[in-house]
């Protein structure tokens, strides 16, 4: 049996748009064999069949306490460099209206939020981390320092916290190999 990765994405909406006044979504399937690589497929309806085929998916939910397996605390999103410059790049007034569109029950009402802690693959160059230390061991973190972006992500989670005070913030590091860069 093949598993099945699904996605269901909405069309990019124009800057000040709601997340209520979205396109319709599609559903893109990938696959472990290569069949699917992201490619777009008939979004799953109630009955049963196969991703890819003009027949349906069957989809069963238990919701006695005997089919209970995971609990699901809130969705969220991925904050990186890119998304704190995106969103300070906004106006006040926008950036406000976003925030609490995105954080509180008025809209997407988000819970979890994963950050990137320092440098990523959606942050501008130089590469950096909160202990450069021109390529020096620093075990004491003697020269640990969040730095501008540092600062700026952290700004912005403490405003995302402050709409939703439920949100878990979770960090997640990025490793670079100096030879992947180049």
């Amino acid at each position: 049996m093949l598993s099945l990765a699904l996605a269901l994405l909405a069309a990019p909406t124009a800057m000040g748009a709601t997340l209520n006044a979205r396109a319709s979504p599609q559903a893109f399937a990938s696959n472990s064999d290569g069949t699917y690589k992201l490619s777009s497929v008939a979004a799953p309806v109630r009955g049963s069949g196969s991703p890819g085929s003009s027949s349906t998916w069957k989809l069963s939910i238990n919701d006695q306490a005997s089919g209970h397996k995971q609990t699901i605390n809130g969705f969220g999103a991925a904050v990186t460099d890119a998304t704190v410059a995106a969103f300070n790049a906004l106006p006040a007034d926008k950036l406000s209206s976003l925030l609490k569109e995105l954080m509180t029950d008025a809209g997407a009402n988000f819970k979890l939020m994963r950050h990137t802690i320092a440098s990523s693959d959606l942050s501008a160059d130089p590469v950096y981390s909160y202990d450069d230390n021109g390529g020096a061991v620093d075990a004491s973190l003697s020269s640990f320092n969040l730095g501008d972006r540092g600062t700026a992500m952290a700004l912005l989670l403490a405003r995302m916290k402050a709409l939703q005070p439920a949100l878990t913030v979770l960090g997640s590091p990025w490793r670079y190999v100096k030879s992947e860069l180049c």
